[in-house]
C-alpha cells in the first residue's frame, strides 16, 4: 500500500509509488529507478469531454527564446477585461472549500465554476445579496484603487520616529483611513452589503475585512506566514493587510475576484520599488517582506498576467531584501518564561516570540518559492539552502491553533520549548541529507517537506552536471546506457574522489605522459550523490504511519511529489519537451540539433524510467482527487508544476515512440482509463492529453479556465507532432 492509502481506499493500485531499489544500474550515475516492472498505469474514473478554457494561439517566437517566456507570451497575456465592471448585473458562484485551494474558486462573467464541497454560510449570504455592478466609470475605480494602495505606501514609510509603537500607530491611522475607502469600494464595485458576524453593522469595520477571512479559510493553510491565533485584521500591516485582500477577494465571487486581480497588479507594481524598504523598522520590514512573497506566490498560484516575469522580480528583490534583514542568520536563542505573573512581561515575550518564529516562516517561504521555480524552469535558485542558518520552524500545534488567552498559548510554547533537547540548524541538515554515510534525524512531516524542498538545488545541479558531461566528454553521452562502462563507486575514505581518480588514472609515468582523456569523475560523483539523497528522504518516510490531518497529509503528498519531481528532471531533458511543446511546427522542424538530442534521449533507458515518474504522479494526485473532500490533502503550486511536467513528457513520449521500435524495444507502454488500455503512442496523444486536463479538473474545476498549465495541455491535444527527419530514421 501506498504512503496516503489507507483501508478506506482499497480499490486504488497506489503500488506504483512505491519505489524498489534497483541494485546496481547498467549506467550507474544515471538516475534510474523502476516504479513498476510491468505495466504503469493510470486510472481516471471521468469520462473524455472537452474542457471549457479557450486556449491562445501560439505566436511565432523566435527560437532563441526560452520556453518559460514562450508560455508566458502565449499563456499569461491576458488582461482584465475593464468593460466587464459595467456591467449591471452579474450572477456568481461562491466557493469557499479549503481543499479546492489556489488558482481555484475564481469566476468570471463568461465562465462558470464548479463547487467541490460546501460553501460556507457567508459565502452563500456574498452570493445570494450580490447587488450587481454600480454603473460608473472604470476610471473611477482604477483611482479607487490607487488612493487605497497610495493610503496603505503613506502609512508605512513615515518619517516619523521608527519603532514597532510607532508602526502600530500606522496600523491604527490606515485602519482608521480604511472604513471610508472601503464603502467607497463596496459602492463603486457594487459589492454586497453584509450582516453576518464577520462585518460589524454599525460600519466600524471594513468591508474588506470579509476577503481577509476568505484568505483565511482558504489559503492561509498555504502560505502561514503569521500565527492563526494572532491572525487579526488590525495587527497586520497596511501593505500585508492589502495584500491579503488581493488573494481573499478571489475567492469572493466574480466581482470580487475582479477586483482581487486589479488590487494584485497595484500591488507588484508597487512591492518592485527596492528603495522600498529603506530606512524602515524591523517591524515594518518583516510586514513588507510577507507581502512580497504573498504576491509572488498569488502570481503563480492565480496564473496572474505576466506571472512567471513578476515573480522572478520579486524574488529577487526579496532574496535581497532578507539578506540584508539578516533573514538567514540564526537570531540568538529566546529563554522560556518563568515568571508569567506580569501580563505586560508575558505579553512583550509572546511578541518577540512571534516576530522571531515569523522571520523563520518568511525565510522558508522564500526558499519554497526559488525551489518551485528552479523546477519549474530548470534555473538555479537565487537561495542556496546551506545559507540557511536558522532552526527549523515550530510546530504546526502552535501556529495553527486557536489558543483561548495569551497565557494558554505562552504555555503551549514554554511546553514545547523545554522538550527541545537538541537543535539543528537546516543548513547542517541538509549537509547531513547530501552526506551518504549520515542519517537523516528524526523529522516531523512539516520538517520533512521543508527538507524535500531543499533537495532541488541538489537536483538542478545534478542536471548541469550532466549537460556538462555532454559538452565536454563528447565521445560519452549521458542517455546512452552505455556510455559508462565503469560505475563510479563511493569509496569510504575522505578523500574519496581523490582516491578514485588516482586509482583510475594510474601511478606510471606511461600514464602520467599520455593523452588526457577527461572523465568528469567529481561530476558523476555529485550526480551519484543527489540521487542517493532523493532515495534516502524518501525511505525515511515509509516508516510512517499515514497520518490523519489534513496539513500532515498534505505535508507527505509534498515530499512524494518532490522525489517524483526530481527523477523526473534527472532522467529527461525537461528543457527540450518544454522547448517542443511551445513551438510551432515550422519552428521545430528548422531545429535538427533539437531532433537529434530528443533522438538520443529516447533511445536510451532514462525515457522510460521518466515515463515511470510520471505516471506515478499522475496516479499519487488520482489517487487524491478521488477522496472525499473532507480528508483530501491540500494541494499547492508544486501540484501544478508536476502534472504539467508529468504531461508534457507523456505527449513527447507518446509521439517519439517510433525512435525506441527502430532499437527493438520491448512494447508500447500502456495507461488504464475506466478500464481501458491506452497505449503511449502518437495516435493515442489526444486522449492522453484529455486524461490529464480532467484530473487538472478533479483536483480543482477553475483550473480548467484559469490554469495557464490547463490551457498548455488543452493545446497539445490538437497539436500535430512533426514527422521524425529522415536522417535520424536512417540513423536509428
Amino acid at each position: 500500500m501506498g504512503l496516503l492509502e489507507d483501508s478506506s481506499t482499497q480499490d486504488i493500485d497506489f503500488s506504483a509509488v512505491q519505489i524498489p531499489e534497483t541494485g546496481q544500474s547498467q549506467e550507474p550515475w544515471t538516475p534510474v529507478e523502476t516504479v513498476n516492472d510491468n505495466e504503469i498505469l493510470l486510472s481516471v474514473d471521468i469520462p473524455f469531454g472537452e474542457m471549457n478554457s479557450e486556449v491562445s494561439p501560439p505566436s511565432t517566437a523566435s527560437q532563441n527564446i526560452a520556453w518559460p517566456w514562450l508560455h508566458e507570451d502565449m499563456f499569461l497575456q491576458t488582461n482584465i477585461n475593464l468593460d466587464w465592471l459595467e456591467v449591471p448585473e452579474m450572477p456568481t458562484t461562491v466557493v469557499h472549500n479549503l481543499n479546492a485551494l489556489e488558482a481555484g474558486n475564481l469566476s468570471y462573467p463568461d465562465q462558470e465554476v464548479d463547487c467541490v464541497g460546501d460553501i460556507s454560510p457567508a459565502g452563500r449570504q456574498l452570493d445570494d445579496r450580490m447587488e450587481g455592478l454600480n454603473p460608473y466609470g472604470v476610471k473611477s475605480r482604477m483611482e479607487l484603487i490607487d488612493e487605497l494602495t497610495q493610503t496603505a505606501f503613506e502609512c508605512t514609510i513615515r518619517t516619523d520616529k521608527k519603532s514597532e509603537i510607532a508602526s502600530k500607530k500606522h496600523i491604527h491611522e490606515f485602519r482608521g483611513k480604511l472604513i471610508d475607502i472601503s464603502a467607497r469600494l463596496e459602492l463603486e464595485f457594487g459589492f454586497a452589503k453584509q450582516t453576518t458576524d464577520q462585518c460589524l453593522p454599525d460600519g466600524q469595520q471594513p468591508y474588506t475585512d470579509l476577503f481577509f477571512q476568505n484568505y483565511m479559510d482558504n489559503f492561509w493553510m498555504l502560505w502561514p506566514l503569521f500565527p492563526r491565533y494572532m491572525s487579526k485584521p488590525d495587527r497586520l500591516g497596511p501593505l500585508l493587510y492589502l495584500g491579503v485582500v488581493s488573494i481573499g477577494a478571489m475567492y469572493g465571487g466574480k466581482v470580487s475576484s475582479i477586483f482581487g486581480t486589479l488590487l494584485h497588479n497595484k500591488l507588484r507594481e508597487l512591492l518592485t520599488q527596492s528603495c522600498l524598504d529603506h530606512d524602515l523598522h524591523e517591524h515594518e520590514l518583516l510586514h513588507i517582506g510577507q507581502t512580497r512573497s504573498l504576491t509572488q506566490a498569488a502570481a503563480l498560484y492565480f496564473g496572474q498576467k505576466r506571472a512567471f516575469s513578476y515573480a522572478q522580480h520579486i524574488g529577487a528583490i526579496l532574496v535581497a531584501q532578507a539578506r540584508r534583514m539578516d533573514l538567514f542568520t540564526q537570531v540568538p536563542p529566546i529563554s522560556v518564561v518563568h515568571d508569567a505573573a506580569s501580563s505586560r512581561t508575558m505579553n512583550d515575550w509572546l511578541e518577540h516570540w512571534i516576530r522571531r518564529e515569523s522571520r523563520k516562516r518568511l525565510a522558508f517561504a522564500i526558499l519554497r518559492l526559488e525551489m518551485y521555480i528552479s523546477a519549474l524552469q530548470a534555473t538555479r535558485p537565487l537561495l542556496s539552502a546551506e545559507e540557511m542558518d536558522v532552526e527549523l520552524p515550530c510546530s504546526r500545534y502552535l501556529w495553527h491553533n486557536n489558543f483561548g488567552s495569551n497565557a494558554t498559548y505562552v504555555s503551549a510554547i514554554r511546553q514545547e520549548l523545554s522538550m527541545s533537547y537538541q537543535t539543528i540548524l537546516f543548513s547542517d541538515l541538509i549537509r547531513l541529507t547530501y552526506d551518504e554515510e549520515e542519517k537523516i534525524p528524526h523529522l516531523d512531516l512539516l520538517s520533512h517537506e521543508l527538507l524535500m524542498n531543499a533537495t532541488q538545488e541538489k537536483v538542478w545541479a545534478a542536471c548541469s552536471g550532466k549537460a556538462t558531461l555532454q559538452r565536454l566528454v563528447p565521445h560519452v553521452d549521458s542517455f546512452s546506457k552505455d556510455s559508462i562502462a565503469d560505475p563510479v563507486e563511493v569509496d569510504e575514505s575522505p578523500d574519496s574522489a581523490v582516491h578514485y581518480a588516482t586509482k583510475k588514472a594510474g601511478k606510471s609515468m606511461e600514464g602520467l605522459l599520455a593523452t588526457h582523456s577527461r572523465k568528469l569523475l567529481s561530476t558523476r560523483l555529485c550526480i551519484k550523490k543527489t540521487v542517493l539523497m532523493l532515495r534516502k528522504c524518501h525511505n525515511s518516510q515509509l516508516t510512517r504511519e499515514i497520518p490523519s490531518d489534513i496539513s500532515e497529509r498534505s505535508s507527505l503528498l509534498s515530499c512524494l511529489l518532490i522525489y517524483h519531481l526530481g527523477f523526473l528532471q534527472l532522467n529527461a531533458p525537461l528543457q527540450l519537451i518544454q522547448s517542443i511543446c511551445h513551438m510551432d511546427g515550422d519552428t521545430r522542424l528548422g531545429q535538427p540539433e533539437l531532433w537529434a538530442k530528443l533522438w538520443t534521449w529516447r533511445r536510451s533507458l532514462n525515457s522510460r524510467e521518466a515515463l515511470s515518474h510520471a505516471t506515478a504522479i499522475y496516479e499519487l494526485l488520482n489517487h487524491e482527487a478521488r477522496r472525499p473532500s473532507s480528508d483530501r490533502a491540500y494541494v499547492n503550486f508544486l501540484t501544478m508544476i508536476g502534472l504539467y511536467h508529468s504531461a508534457t513528457l507523456v505527449w513527447v513520449y507518446a509521439n517519439t515512440c517510433e525512435i525506441q521500435q527502430t532499437v527493438g524495444d520491448i512494447g508500447f507502454e500502456s495507461i488504464e482509463l475506466d478500464n481501458i488500455y491506452i497505449q503511449v503512442k502518437g495516435n493515442q496523444s489526444r486522449a492522453l492529453m484529455e486524461a490529464f486536463g480532467l484530473l487538472f479538473r478533479r483536483i480543482n474545476p477553475a483550473w480548467a479556465s484559469r490554469s495557464s498549465f490547463c490551457a498548455a495541455i488543452k493545446r497539445l491535444e490538437g497539436l500535430v507532432f512533426p514527422a521524425i527527419p529522415q536522417t535520424l530514421a536512417i540513423m536509428g
